[in-house]
C-alpha cells in the first residue's frame, strides 16, 4: 500500500484548500476513482444545503482501536486543487474507508467521474475553531439532507464476512437449515453468533457519540452499513 506522508510545513493546509464558509453551506469532497493502493485524489467543493446538493455522508471513527488498522502510522494524501498539491492528515480508519468506498479506476477520470461525501475530517477545518463549532451546529441537517449514510466498521475480517452475508440475505434461518443434522445446526447458530458478537465489538459500536448519531442516521432517505 502506498505510504504516505505527513503535510509539509511550508505549506499551511489551510491555504487555499478552506474558504469561509456561509451560514448553510458545507463542503464535499470527490473521491476520485483508483486502484485500492493508488494515491489518494480528492476535490473538494461548496455546496448550500438550502439547494439540495447530492451526496453521502460517512459515519466512522476517527481512531479505530479495535486492531482492524494500523493507528501507527503517519498519514495524509494528495489534495490536487487549483493545480496546486497539499497534504491533510488523516487518521488509518479514515484511509482504509476511502480506500474500500471510492470507485475502481474507469475510462471515466476527473472532476464529476467520483464519489461524493461529506466526511467532517475533510469538510470541516479542524484548525478553525469558529467553523468547526457552526458545522457541528448543523450536524442533523447534514445527516439529514445526505442522500444515504455509509457507516464504515472497518475492513474485513473473517468473522466479518460470514455476518454480513447473512445480513445482506435478510435470510438467517436458511443459513442454519443449511446444516443437515440438528448438532450441525446449532454448530452454525453458534458459530453466526460468535461472529456477530466480534463484529459488535468493532469500535464504532462503543463510541457514545455515534450512538447519539444514530437517530439523525435513522432520519436520512437510507441507512446503509459498510462492515467490509
Amino acid at each position: 500500500m502506498d505510504t504516505p506522508t505527513t503535510a509539509p510545513t511550508d505549506v499551511p493546509v489551510t491555504t487555499g484548500v478552506y474558504n469561509p464558509l456561509g451560514p448553510t453551506e458545507i463542503r464535499l469532497v470527490e473521491i476520485l476513482p483508483g486502484a485500492f493502493d493508488d494515491p489518494i485524489d480528492i476535490n473538494i467543493s461548496v455546496v448550500d444545503l438550502k439547494n439540495d446538493p447530492v451526496y453521502d455522508a460517512l459515519s466512522y471513527v476517527w481512531h479505530a482501536k479495535d486492531g482492524t488498522v494500523d493507528t501507527k502510522k503517519p498519514l495524509g494524501f494528495a489534495i490536487v486543487l487549483n493545480n496546486d498539491s497539499y497534504r491533510i492528515p488523516i487518521g488509518a480508519n479514515l484511509e482504509a474507508a476511502i480506500r474500500y468506498l471510492r470507485f475502481p479506476s474507469s475510462q471515466t477520470s476527473g472532476a464529476g467521474s467520483g464519489q461524493i461525501l461529506w466526511i467532517d475530517a475533510l469538510c470541516i477545518n479542524q484548525d478553525l475553531l469558529s467553523e468547526r463549532n457552526h458545522q457541528v451546529g448543523l450536524m442533523k441537517s447534514i445527516y439529514s439532507s445526505a442522500k444515504q449514510v455509509l457507516i464504515w466498521l472497518g475492513p474485513p475480517q473473517n468473522c466479518s464476512n460470514l455476518v454480513v452475508e447473512v445480513m445482506r440475505t435478510g435470510d438467517l434461518e436458511s443459513y442454519i437449515l443449511a446444516g443437515t443434522h440438528i448438532d450441525l445446526k446449532s454448530i452454525r447458530l453458534a458459530g453466526f453468533l460468535d461472529n456477530l458478537e466480534l463484529l459488535l465489538r468493532r469500535h464504532w459500536f462503543g463510541r457514545v457519540w455515534y450512538v447519539l448519531q444514530y437517530p439523525l442516521l435513522l432520519d436520512t432517505k437510507g441507512l446503509f452499513y459498510v462492515p467490509a
